[in-house]
């Protein structure tokens, strides 16, 4: 168990290969790895068209302690109406994990 001062996790959106950015991310910390606190539920204004971008989500914990974390990013699951692969598979690709 450690004091944890911040989470980050960034994202990637690569909207030619369908790889877009979640839906929203939820953090969760535990202590034992068996009951979770779920932190802030944060969601991005980048839009969906944009072509190439990245986005760090954050959680600013005032030193709170935790063993474990966890992290669900929601997929949008199916490329957009309007994407050239419309309803095909949409990946969600996280590039690092910061904590500190």
């Amino acid at each position: 168990v450690q004091e944890i001062e911040k989470i980050e996790v960034g994202f990637l959106q690569i909207v030619n290969n369908w790889i877009f950015l979640p839906e929203f991310v939820q953090i969760s910390i535990s202590k034992d790895g068996t009951q979770w606190e779920k932190l802030d539920k944060q969601k991005h204004e980048v839009s969906l068209k944009e072509v190439s971008a990245s986005k760090y989500f954050s959680q600013t914990l005032n030193k709170q302690e935790a063993r474990f974390v966890k992290i669900f990013a929601k997929n949008i699951e199916s490329c957009p109406e309007w994407h050239p692969s419309a309803g095909g598979g949409a990946w969600v690709f996280a590039d690092e994990v910061i904590i500190k």
